[in-house]
């Protein structure tokens, strides 16, 4: 036996009763240490929470298991603490309050109170210390293909049942490559073709479908990215020669059941220029197709070596000058040959056709000629094209006679449209005068769908004189110019919030970016009570929201594009062209500006030639919206060009040799949106622009500027300022970010800027990155870092609405599983 003298002098028996009296004697102190850091705690995890939320739902980025984890060990501890917290009579059995209750505590249960809050205590702050994510999500892959097919609201037509069994039939026939569908616009393809291919994804009957816009006035850059957007595939080539070989190369050797939709095509396409293999064939291993000539011209030309008028019409090889009310004006012009555009491709044929040679000046290989490549296709599960015109004969050209594979989609029988009529509009059949006058409209909408919706949706709750007086303008409408009378009724209808952002819409053209109508809007200042970036971002995508549910635009490839129906567009421009004076010209020639130009308020040139210099000065007081989108050559501006156009309110220049030195762009003291893009700046003078003290918006993307002059810092009303892609940029001189007091977005991909560093002591005038903490009102930052060195000690990120972040070599992250973000895409990204 030990008595109690020897159990207390022994060292281990002490050090153990001390443990037990800091137990107890610290049971206060150890409730309240707990209770903070779990409110820590759940600060923390509400932040992190509220971030996979948006990352997760909002963006369909999958969260890092790590992150996942630690959330739950997180919402185990609260739910353990909530316990602790919650055991009213244990506590009131610890309290040390005996001269208030008269009782001594229980030295057990605070002991075990005391033990079991340390432990918490603890558990919490090593899970804030593990909080350091270097990143929380990852990109999931492609989207969906039921997603993107789920064709919400389609309306299902018995009389169109026949051309939806055919064409799923021609779906699963192994011979058949490309199958074809036409129809007037409006009549409702795009929609059928993805109830369509909705139902063949849930039969299995493909694993991978892409679908592209081509349009009258093809982009093959936007079209080669929406092709493999759903391939999960990142395009950093910079030729469209190099992307489309690419994409070739993926699709041959796509080891998935793979469908390609061409939506709205208007001449025969170039395959080829795509990266669409041609008519693929087995033959003793080794894959054939017949190789289209590769007309590559610097107005991006996909059509089979055609020149693309912007009426569409075939075999055009004219520019055509449109004023919006139909009239034309056409210049001839010859479109380059293959040969001028192509001479620095080795001498190799890397697309089956139409480059061999290219680089002797040799005209590329006939249509006819037949290409073998030596590369054979394992386990090829084949590629199916399926495309969508309105002129049967286009596709007929492109599947080369094979018109057992084209489907018309006709209109829709008379009681089929009288019904869709009277659901749009809200026509429950107990007023008999409404019947009967839906019935009647429905029947002059000529059994077209988007003008049925149209035409009822802007008649919805209006009053018997409208229906009536709708009834009666519509008695004079034929096929083709019921869509339009539609379009008008609709426009009419809206309010003039509404009509202005229509508008605007109808000049942005197919699959439009809705960030390009933000900055339109911006621009303008015409949303009134819209005095920061965000709420004008949030009002627009609430005004296309409107427009969408009123049939006027539609849904596009992604959530931050809409587009607009040939139709409601040729409509949209007429009305611009009758009352906002809109002039617009597509791949023409401008041989002179002449001086009809001074009524209009807005002029878009886009890849236009231009014959003879650009006037030394124009006169058209009226203007206020100046657009060029040029291709090589650049043209010059002259220093006085601006002069005459003070009340200019945005001006975009892309693809234009530039000299700011003495430029009259120093008058425009009412610019509010300058674009000097993909511009080749003849000197660095460019402080004149910190004379434009008006300005909201500011880009000189893909520009060769080298350094920001110091006069930018006059900007102080500057909300987005854009300098991605600028790959000659070096140097931002200290003050200027700073000194940038409204800015709101700030956009810096692909520039490598030469930063201070963090850890120097600042010697050269060079801006830090630590000067972006100054600007209070910046919500979005996409961004570029080489070195982390460069990193504030603070961050400031965590305050961002929107952030995509890389650190390092951009082209170390370039692997099959990385995809940068879009530039406008809102999410909060970090690559380390």
């Amino acid at each position: 036996m030990v008595s109690c003298y020897e159990f207390l002098t022994w060292s281990h028996a002490k050090a153990w009763l001390e443990k037990q009296l800091i137990q107890l004697n610290s049971y206060e102190a150890r409730v309240r240490e707990v209770e903070d850091v779990v409110e820590k705690l759940k600060k923390k995890r509400d932040t992190v929470q509220h971030t996979v939320d948006e990352e997760e739902r909002r963006h369909g980025r999958r969260i890092h298991v790590e992150v996942k984890e630690w959330i739950e060990s997180v919402d185990k501890l609260i739910l353990a603490y909530k316990d602790f917290h919650e055991d009213e009579n244990g506590h009131n059995c610890a309290a040390f309050d005996f001269f208030e209750s008269g009782y001594l505590p229980k030295p057990g249960i605070r002991y075990h109170l005391s033990e079991k809050a340390d432990d918490i205590t603890k558990q919490a702050n090593g899970l804030l210390q593990n909080t350091k994510f270097d990143i929380l999500s990852y990109w999931s892959g492609p989207p969906s293909m039921a997603a993107l097919f789920s064709n919400l609201g389609y309306e299902n037509y018995t009389s169109r049942n026949d051309t939806v069994k055919k064409i799923t039939e021609e779906f699963q026939k192994p011979g058949v490559r490309m199958i074809g569908l036409h129809g007037l616009s409006g009549v409702g393809k795009t929609s059928l073709v993805k109830e369509v291919v909705k139902k063949a994804l849930k039969d299995k009957m493909f694993e991978v479908v892409t679908m592209a816009s081509v349009t009258k006035n093809p982009d093959v850059r936007k079209i080669q990215g929406q092709i493999v957007d759903m391939l999960g595939v990142v395009l950093e080539e910079e030729s469209d020669i190099a992307r489309a070989a690419r994409i070739h190369e993926i699709l041959n050797n796509e080891n998935k059941s793979t469908l390609i939709i061409l939506d709205d095509l208007w001449e025969e396409v170039n395959f080829n220029l795509l990266g669409i293999p041609s008519e693929l064939e087995k033959d003793d291993g080794v894959t054939n197709f017949k190789g289209k000539s590769l007309d590559v011209d610097s107005s991006k030309n996909v059509t089979d070596g055609k020149y693309l008028g912007v009426d569409g019409s075939a075999n055009s090889k004219t520019g055509t000058l449109h004023g919006a009310d139909g009239s034309k004006n056409v210049n001839k012009r010859k479109s380059p040959g293959a040969h001028d555009s192509v001479k620095s491709v080795k001498k190799r044929d890397i697309l089956g056709g139409g480059l061999k040679n290219a680089n002797e000046g040799k005209s590329p290989v006939d249509a006819s000629d037949r290409m073998k490549t030596e590369k054979t296709v394992p386990q090829y599960k084949g590629c199916k094209i399926l495309m969508i015109s309105e002129i049967k004969q286009v596709l007929s050209s492109q599947m080369e006679g094979k018109e057992e594979y084209i489907f018309p989609v006709e209109i829709l029988e008379e009681k089929e449209g009288e019904m869709l009529f009277k659901k749009k509009a809200g026509i429950d059949g107990k007023n008999s005068e409404f019947d009967k006058l839906a019935a009647q409209i429905a029947k002059k909408c000529k059994g077209l769908p988007m003008t049925i919706v149209t035409t009822a949706r802007a008649l919805k709750n209006k009053s018997l004189s409208v229906w009536e007086e709708t009834n009666r303008k519509l008695e004079s409408q034929n096929l083709t110019g019921a869509p339009e009378f539609s379009t008008k009724l609709s426009y009419e209808l809206l309010d003039e919030e509404l009509k202005h952002t229509f508008l605007l819409c109808a000049r942005l053209g197919h699959d439009a970016l809705i960030m390009d109508l933000v900055k339109y809007c911006i621009g303008f200042g015409f949303l009134g009570g819209m005095n920061t970036a965000r709420k004008a971002r949030d009002k627009v995508y609430t005004l296309v929201a409107k427009l969408k549910e009123s049939g006027l635009l539609s849904d596009s490839y992604s959530s931050d594009h809409f587009t607009m129906l040939d139709t409601v567009r040729t409509a949209a421009l007429s009305i611009a062209y009758k009352e906002n004076h809109l002039f617009a010209m597509t791949k023409g020639n401008v041989d002179e500006w002449p001086d009809k130009l001074e009524r209009y308020a807005a002029i878009s040139l886009y890849h236009c030639d231009f014959i003879e210099e650009f006037p030394r000065r124009i006169n058209y007081p009226r203007l206020r919206v100046l657009q060029i989108v040029n291709s090589n050559p650049r043209p010059k501006i002259p220093k006085n060009f601006f002069k005459g156009v003070k009340e200019l309110r945005v001006l975009i220049l892309t693809g234009i040799h530039l000299s700011l030195i003495g430029s009259s762009i120093s008058c425009l003291h009412k610019l509010r949106m300058l674009c000097l893009e993909q511009c080749c700046m003849l000197d660095e003078k460019l402080s004149i622009i910190g004379e434009l003290k008006k300005l909201r918006i500011l880009s000189f993307s893909g520009s060769d500027i080298k350094s920001l002059p110091d006069e930018l810092n006059e900007l102080k009303m500057l909300q987005i300022f854009d300098i991605s892609n600028c790959s000659q940029l070096k140097r931002i001189p200290n003050g200027v970010i700073s000194s940038l007091i409204s800015l709101e977005e700030l956009y810096m991909r692909n520039t490598l800027i030469q930063w201070e560093d963090e850890e120097q002591t600042r010697q050269s005038k060079v801006a830090l990155l630590s000067d972006l903490k100054h600007l209070n009102q910046l919500t979005t930052l996409d961004i570029q870092i080489p070195n982390v060195s460069y990193l504030p000690r603070n961050l400031f990120f965590d305050k961002l609405y929107s952030y995509k972040i890389v650190i390092g070599d951009l082209s170390s992250f370039l692997e099959t599983d990385f995809k940068m973000p879009e530039k406008y895409e809102t999410l909060k990204f970090l690559a380390v």
